[in-house]
């Protein structure tokens, strides 16, 4: 049975229609956790060491006490970088597996399907398997760039710039062709509980040429989704930013604000931002929706109504 690709393109719509709360609430837990890891961070590295970092930008520092400054602040970043990359691993593999959850385990209550599983700990590890994946990918595309560039050039002319673009656009579309018939590797490993990077490959035979049709349906769409977003959102900031601004000058006579003014009147500025943060957390959930929810679907569509809940309940 052939995929549907409509049926597909509008998962991730429908899902926003049914659990409206719960895809606005993973834009906000992203938010919120992007924001304590960002805090967790600073406190590591500590704000008096990073002021006197700042302090190197408004004066002539000594060249010795600038290296020793820059190296204690290397040696002080290190652990919030590896905080920060683990964290944004399980954070992902949570909100991801949010999304597959509420639609392939609709029987299961909870808010907004988070939680950290099993699950959770295979898309962890499907997210670390990445790594070395890329790695090879980027050596591979690497050599076979370089060697259409190098016999483009040897050819010279028109004929071998013309070698050299479509030989980059032909690897382009074959590689996009390989990596859609790995798409499917997140939900399946969702729903088995363990990796299935190579499973995908096998339960994606004979739907490459669909995926592949899907997947620029999909970037008509999110360019769609997000024309319309940025349009809404520069109004709306527009408009609360603009209202800020008056409200500034007047205090302030009339006259354009300083950076001091701004900073006395920042509860204002604050208050003015808010609009434009909880549009930006809502439309980052309705995107994860949006982004995730095809592949799943053409998960579903492929392996039949095999009830997920019960058989991992």
């Amino acid at each position: 049975m052939a995929i549907s690709i409509g049926s597909a393109v509008g998962a991730g719509f429908r899902l926003v229609g049914r659990r409206p709360v719960s895809v606005m609430s993973w834009g906000f837990f992203l938010y919120l956790a992007i924001f304590l890891l960002l805090a967790i961070g600073v406190a590591i590295v500590g704000l008096p060491l990073l002021a006197k970092l700042g302090s190197l930008g408004t004066a002539t520092p000594d060249r010795a006490q600038s290296a020793q400054l820059v190296t204690q602040v290397m040696i002080a970043l290190w652990p919030a970088l590896l905080l920060g990359m683990i964290g944004g691993v399980v954070i992902g593999a949570m909100v991801q597996a949010a999304v597959v959850r509420s639609m392939l385990e609709t029987g299961q209550a909870s808010f907004a399907s988070l939680r950290f599983g099993a699950a959770e700990v295979a898309l962890i590890l499907l997210t670390l398997l990445y790594i070395p994946i890329c790695f090879v990918v980027f050596l591979v595309s690497g050599g076979v760039i370089a060697g259409v560039a190098f016999v483009g050039h040897a050819i010279g002319g028109i004929g071998g710039n013309l070698l050299i673009f479509f030989g980059c656009v032909a690897y382009g579309l074959v590689f996009m062709w390989v990596a859609l018939r790995f798409s499917l590797a997140a939900p399946m490993t969702f729903a088995e509980r363990r990796v299935r990077f190579f499973g995908s490959w096998a339960l994606t035979k004979g739907e490459g040429w669909r995926l592949f049709g899907l997947a620029w349906v999909m970037v008509l769409v999110w360019m769609g989704v997000t024309i319309a977003y940025s349009m809404v959102s520069g109004i709306v900031n527009a408009i609360f930013t603009g209202g800020a601004m008056a409200s500034v000058m007047a205090s302030s006579g009339g006259a354009t604000p300083d950076a001091n003014a701004l900073m006395a009147h920042w509860p204002v500025l604050l208050l003015a931002y808010i609009p434009t943060f909880l549009m930006g957390a809502a439309f980052n959930g309705v995107m994860q929706a949006i982004s995730m929810g095809p592949w799943v679907d053409v998960y579903r569509q492929l392996v039949g109504p095999t009830d997920v809940a019960t058989t991992f309940s």
